[in-house]
């Protein structure tokens, strides 16, 4: 059986693995010569998704970048790149730094408190309207319940406080940092935060648990930890330059967010943005994604030069999540 018929027929595994949990998914894999994608059920192989929290990817990258052009560094405190008169909070004079925030590790819940009461009551557009100025403010009323960088919690709440941060450090948009050092370099055009008129009839529809269309979530001050969408084919380049950095313009960037940064357990650390799971000798990093209507996961094997992407319009699932680390497992034989 040839490398194309190996890969198709993993990937209709993948889709008979996941059943009728999904509306329609497409998968894209890479290996070091070869792409494929395949599709199943009413989307398009160049349908544009929602990819939720990969969106933590591209923000750590540009944070991989700027540090790489001596812009910021790591270890630098949040408080530095705020405005002033807005403070973080902090513990026992521990400041929170730019690399815990990375690693979900700056002891910010996952949301803030200013927010967790409307995001319950609007739980079909949670985020919206809730601005920048907003999330400062919730920002200055946290309290830390443990020293930053000691422990991992899953935060939205510190990504976007580290996008917005990175964007006053370079006096620029968040969004239009990420497009310009981010997609623009490595060839993402169609990767976007808001819906361009050339690609609006491409644009999938989001579907609830029971198949039912929702309307789009407007992530606003959240952008930086969940306002990209993209199509299967730019996640699948994404893929490839991380497999293969030295090919870019952002090799020291891209080498740096893959370094393991946080352990998260016995089997699992955390780079800039990337899980980074222990299978045997070999290591899987990842990041899974998810909006009202759409779920999305991506995964390389590094070492094998391979990755998944997959991009589906229904409620992220845990099965879609399962099924690719089963496929990566066969993969590594």
């Amino acid at each position: 059986m040839s490398e194309e018929q190996l890969a198709t027929a993993a990937s209709e595994r993948l889709l008979r693995f996941v059943g009728d949990g999904v509306v329609g998914m497409v998968v894209g894999m890479v290996t070091e010569d070869r792409e494929l994608i395949v599709s199943r059920g009413p989307v398009s192989r160049d349908g544009v998704f929602d990819v939720g929290s990969i969106t933590k990817l591209f923000t750590a990258l540009l944070l991989a970048d700027m540090v790489s052009q001596g812009e910021v560094g790591l270890d630098d405190p949040l408080e530095r790149f705020l405005p002033a008169g807005v403070r973080a909070p902090r513990w026992q004079g521990r400041h929170i730094t730019l690399v815990d925030l990375a690693t979900h590790t700056s002891a910010l819940p996952p949301l803030p408190r200013n927010l967790v009461v409307r995001a319950a009551l609007h739980r079909s557009d949670p985020y919206r309207r809730y601005t920048v100025p907003k999330l400062h403010r919730g920002l200055a009323a946290s309290r830390l319940r443990r020293a930053p960088g000691t422990g991992y919690r899953y935060s939205n709440f510190g990504f976007a406080v580290l996008g917005h941060a990175l964007a006053l450090a370079a006096g620029s948009t968040y969004q239009g940092l990420v497009i310009d050092r981010v997609c623009r370099p490595l060839g993402l055009g169609e990767t976007m935060f808001e819906i361009r008129a050339d690609v609006a009839s491409r644009r999938e529809t989001g579907h609830a648990g029971a198949g039912r269309p929702v309307r789009d979530w407007d992530l606003a001050a959240f952008a930086p930890a969940g306002g990209l969408r993209s199509t299967v084919a730019d996640m699948v380049r994404f893929l490839r330059a991380n497999l293969d950095p030295g090919g870019t313009n952002l090799a020291v960037a891209l080498e740096e967010a893959q370094l393991p940064r946080r352990s998260i357990g016995a089997h699992e650390d955390v780079g800039l943005g990337w899980h980074l799971r222990e299978e045997g000798a070999t290591t899987i990093a990842w990041h899974n994604g998810g909006t009202a209507g759409f779920g999305a996961f991506v995964a390389m094997l590094r070492d094998q030069g391979a990755g998944v992407a997959v991009l589906y319009n229904s409620p992220a699932s845990p099965a879609v999540d399962a099924a690719v680390f089963e496929l990566l497992s066969d993969m590594l034989g």
